[in-house]
């Protein structure tokens, strides 16, 4: 029998922050928001990063002080018969773990009318001194144990479902457990942050979030990380503001995955609990094994990382980006994106590097053959 190791909540690191924001919107004029105290829109025309998109005639980026906060999506194409909200805005992650989402929000808050509703987020929970992973394949595989009662509930797979354990260990990849379908109202992955960093190699992202577990106390040579994604009628229910409360995400946690008891004082519509059933005094008792208990974690501030809008190390990335935007406002007229532009300019000091280069750019469009976009 595997021998029950559970999460110590005193001694072992830990941190729970906001991982994933999609607000559904409704706004008379989603293009109002373009030059409201630091707001800017910049408008795009290719849907390659926009795949959650694809039902709205126009997209782009909601920036802040020229830093890009948000994707954002108005005026879908089916009309607004079955819903009142006409635009949907899905923040960055890096604005969820600076803060500086919580400020873009204030500021919609106050200088626009606006209803909005939650359309999907995730609660990240990262830890270190404990291995759920581990934990999990231990427990999982002796059968003495079992979850909710039924052991195949939901369905389980590894990050690789060819690969053994061993294997997966052998190739350095993480193995990560999911419970929940893709697309479902509520789902779960438990996985090695660390590790998906580093394959991602996701050099910004990686900046970031060390320096966001460092300034929380957590060793970011391994991370282990159990997010919960909520959406639909999941999501629908909490309200905004509460989501940015650590003691919240925390009460969120324990209702969504342990469960809530009834009036007979047993839990019920529990996606997480694991229990025991043990012989004592010729009785067979129910024992409760679940290794972190939300419930009893004590009350943690969230120490954000400080928003960076005018970054030095950032300069190389904006000069990348300054031939496409310039390219949508000389090709494709985009007026909005001149805004933006400006904004670029101040910001980085980008000025002098684009009168070089605005030239050369110029001659280089007017040469190649355009077509004319299919009017919808």
């Amino acid at each position: 029998m595997v021998k029950i190791q559970k999460f110590n909540e005193k001694t072992d690191k830990h941190i729970t922050q906001l991982d994933h924001l999609t607000l559904d919107v409704s706004l008379d004029n989603p293009e109002s928001l373009n030059g409201i105290n630091g707001l800017s829109i910049r408008t795009v025309e290719s849907y390659k990063y926009f795949k959650q998109f694809n039902n709205f005639k126009k997209i782009g980026y909601l920036c802040y002080k020229g830093v890009e906060m948000a994707k954002i999506g108005w005026y879908s194409i089916y009309g607004f018969q079955n819903s009142k909200y006409n635009m949907k805005i899905e923040f960055t992650t890096c604005s969820l773990y600076n803060g500086s989402c919580f400020e873009c929000i204030q500021i919609l808050e106050k200088y626009s009318k606006w209803e909005r509703r939650v359309n999907t987020f995730h609660i990240a929970f990262d830890y270190n001194g404990f291995s759920y992973i581990n934990w999990w394949h231990n427990i999982y595989e002796d059968s003495e144990y079992f979850k909710n009662g039924q052991k195949k509930k939901f369905p389980i797979t590894l990050h690789n479902r060819t690969d053994t354990l061993e294997e997966i260990r052998k190739k350095k990849k993480s193995p990560t457990i999911y419970l929940g379908e893709i697309g479902s109202a509520k789902r779960l992955r438990i996985y090695n942050k660390t590790k998906e960093l580093i394959e991602k190699k996701d050099l910004v992202k990686e900046s970031y979030m060390k320096s966001y577990y460092k300034k929380n106390g957590i060793d970011c040579s391994n991370v282990e990380r159990l997010e919960l994604e909520l959406r639909k009628g999941a999501a629908h229910k909490y309200k905004l503001q509460d989501l940015f409360n650590s003691s919240f995400l925390n009460q969120i946690l324990h209702d969504e995955l342990l469960g809530k008891k009834n009036e007979k004082g047993e839990y019920v519509h529990s996606f997480l609990r694991f229990t025991k059933t043990e012989k004592r005094n010729a009785k067979y008792r129910i024992i409760d094994c679940t290794p972190i208990r939300f419930d009893r974690l004590p009350k943690k501030e969230v120490k954000h990382i400080p928003p960076t809008y005018k970054r030095a190390t950032g300069r190389q990335r904006e000069i990348r980006k300054l031939r496409y935007i310039y390219e949508d406002v000389y090709v494709n007229k985009n007026k909005m994106a001149e805004g933006y532009l400006m904004c670029l300019l101040e910001d980085y000091s980008l000025r002098e590097y684009f009168n070089k280069k605005c030239g050369i750019w110029e001659k280089e469009w007017d040469s190649e053959p355009r077509h004319e976009a299919a009017v919808i």
